[in-house]
């Protein structure tokens, strides 16, 4: 099961340039500041000055990704399973590396503009979710979760969550698409509020939209 989300172009120099050594030298807790900045990785991407507090529903938590979380990732980014429904997906192993280390340094970005989250149960990661920003606030967002956790709740579950802590971070649209045989991920989008806008070339496009008035800064 998996739904599309608009991304960037990689940059290749991620995890290898100015930004991804600077990320490397406090992961590595070799950046030589005071606390929090001087501490370890873990440490440090478990403050809530560089990370998002987990969000929870009944057993599933979103989490954001840590450096101990490249090997999943990038099995995830990976797999044969997942790629039949999401566009970009599977990739190489240096794909999957870039995109980890970009995950990874939009945590410590001044204006952050993606946030992908771990999907985890019973402290296994079992796929990720997240969106980027687009203008005038809204957003385009995806999920996807390895096959063996298929028609469990867990993606719905997941979405929910994503689709809260958009609204709540001040987003007031939300869009999204699936191929138009992957019927778990458009089950999911309805069961989530996603409206049904069309169906093009394949795929069948989705928005919700935040009626609450709930309007904070994105940080």
């Amino acid at each position: 099961m998996g739904c599309s989300w608009r991304l960037r172009q990689r940059r290749p120099d991620i995890g290898r340039g100015r930004l991804g050594t600077e990320l490397q030298l406090i992961l590595n807790g070799d950046w030589g500041l005071p606390p929090p900045w001087g501490h370890s990785g873990l440490e440090v991407l478990t403050t809530n000055r560089l990370c998002e507090e987990p969000m929870l529903q009944n057993y599933v938590l979103l989490r954001e990704f840590l450096p101990r979380d490249q090997e999943v990732f990038c099995s995830l980014q990976e797999d044969q399973d997942v790629g039949q429904f999401v566009d970009w997906l599977p990739r190489t192993r240096y794909q999957a590396e870039v995109a980890f280390w970009d995950a990874l340094e939009q945590q410590v970005m001044p204006i952050r503009s993606r946030f992908f989250y771990a999907v985890e149960v019973d402290s296994i990661v079992t796929g990720s979710v997240g969106f980027t920003l687009l203008s005038g606030g809204s957003a385009d967002c995806g999920w996807f979760l390895r096959k063996n956790f298929w028609g469990k709740g867990i993606g719905t579950k997941a979405v929910a969550l994503l689709v809260e802590d958009a609204f709540v971070k001040g987003i007031s649209k939300l869009r999204a698409s699936a191929r138009s045989q992957n019927i778990g991920s458009i089950r999911v989008a309805e069961k989530c509020g996603f409206q049904r806008l069309g169906e093009k070339n394949g795929r069948v496009f989705f928005e919700v939209i935040d009626n609450r008035k709930i309007c904070p800064a994105v940080s």
